[in-house]
């Protein structure tokens, strides 16, 4: 009876989780593609000025990052999700008040983005703790749920930004983070529960005792942020300017934009999934030396397409962003963390691995704004990204290991 019981909690604690990470992502997907735009005006149309302000916010979440994923192993993940999707909703009516003060607006935008990077390392947190053999399908549910939510944003988006004031976006996004904090309030802790019970299984034990080992050895972890901080450095080199280069170099309306993140937002939420199911056959090596091919093949092929722009190059370039690269390491990372680190530690390598995509996305959007600076155009930065995605290439499959065994 007991059992029956504890096995419909999960059920709902996942239902929960899944609607949780939708509802999250609609406002950023409402929001966030025109952040570089709203830079690049003000920065008077200027790659290194705009490429700057985008980059130092990135900076700060570095470090809080892999403080708030510290945090929530000591004071729980659910604490710090309703703490950061507070500043999440006061964000957006912020932005709304302030967005004529361009000084204000980059003030703020930096102080809420870090008490919102709470988010991220406090919810992987919790979905770790899911038993290990449904883990990586866990985490292919949530990309899945990501996507949803991203791809609802996205739709609306593209309806009605030819229609109302930008700046409206905000009260919207604000509206749909209120929901989402109401959703979190239900969200199940369940670890903090089992934390405290005092009749532990030796099952569990042996499983503690047994990631404590491998935790010992950090060589595979290291080598995989190090990835997440190479293929973030290639993504930011020309996705941080990639909508100045759609409307720029390419001619396309703001709407455009919309619909691409749409169709890769659609294609995300099978292919996620499919990882998740796929990881739970394939060795992940296999699966993360696929994604980085994926990383060099979308701006080497968008390089040459840039040579010459025409309807058809113009096109298909579109096309090529809508690859949702983010599905195969959104589920691969997070489940090699948890099954090689302790859970009292569980949290701090979930900041890591955020603080990594951080930095990589700092160093990725500096360096990209320096090379469209000197170059005057964006198209030199897809060449630069996929001299480093072939860098990553060969680290993923020289050095990287699922285990020092190998």
């Amino acid at each position: 009876m007991l059992s029956i019981k504890k096995l419909s909690i999960n059920r709902s604690f996942i239902k929960t989780e899944e609607l949780l990470f939708a509802l999250y992502h609609f406002p950023l997907a409402v929001t966030s593609p025109f952040i570089s735009l709203y830079y690049f005006d003000l920065s008077g149309g200027s790659f290194w000025g705009s490429g700057l302000i985008i980059a130092i916010p990135y900076l700060f979440l570095i470090f809080s990052s892999g403080f708030f994923g510290k945090l929530s192993d000591k004071i729980g993940s659910k604490n710090l999700v309703l703490v950061s999707l507070s500043f999440f909703i006061l964000s957006f009516l912020s932005y709304y008040v302030i967005d004529e003060n361009h000084l204000l607006f980059f003030v703020a935008y930096i102080g809420f983005n870090i008490m919102i990077s709470a988010f991220t390392p406090a919810f992987n947190r919790v979905v770790s703790f899911q038993e290990a053999k449904k883990r990586a399908n866990a985490f292919g549910k949530l990309g899945m749920s990501a996507s949803a939510g991203f791809l609802c944003g996205s739709l609306l988006t593209a309806g009605i930004i030819d229609y109302l004031e930008y700046k409206l976006l905000f009260l919207l996004a604000a509206v749909f983070a209120f929901v989402t904090f109401l959703v979190a309030l239900r969200l199940n802790d369940n670890h903090s529960t089992n934390n405290n019970l005092n009749d532990q299984t030796t099952s569990s034990n042996l499983s503690m005792i047994k990631n404590e080992k491998k935790f010992n050895s950090l060589r595979p972890i290291l080598i995989l942020l190090l990835l997440v901080l190479f293929t973030n450095i290639t993504n930011s080199l020309f996705l941080s300017f990639f909508a100045i280069f759609v409307e720029k170099d390419l001619g396309f309306e703001w709407s455009t934009i919309a619909l691409v993140n749409t169709l890769a937002t659609l294609i995300g939420i099978f292919t996620t999934y499919a990882v998740g199911r796929l990881a739970e056959r394939y060795k992940k090596k296999n699966l993360i030396l696929i994604a980085l091919v994926f990383y060099f093949l979308l701006p080497f092929g968008t390089f040459l397409l840039s040579t010459s722009i025409n309807s058809l190059n113009s096109h298909l370039i579109l096309l090529l962003y809508s690859i949702p690269l983010y599905s195969i390491f959104f589920v691969i990372v997070p489940v090699f963390i948890a099954e090689n680190t302790p859970e009292s530690k569980r949290g701090q390598a979930m900041g890591l691995y955020t603080s990594s995509q951080y930095l990589g996305m700092t160093l990725g959007t500096v360096v990209g704004a320096y090379l469209a600076t000197i170059n005057e155009i964006i198209r030199p930065n897809f060449l630069v990204a996929s001299f480093i995605a072939l860098f990553s290439i060969l680290i993923g499959l020289f050095l990287f290991k699922e285990s020092d065994n190998e």
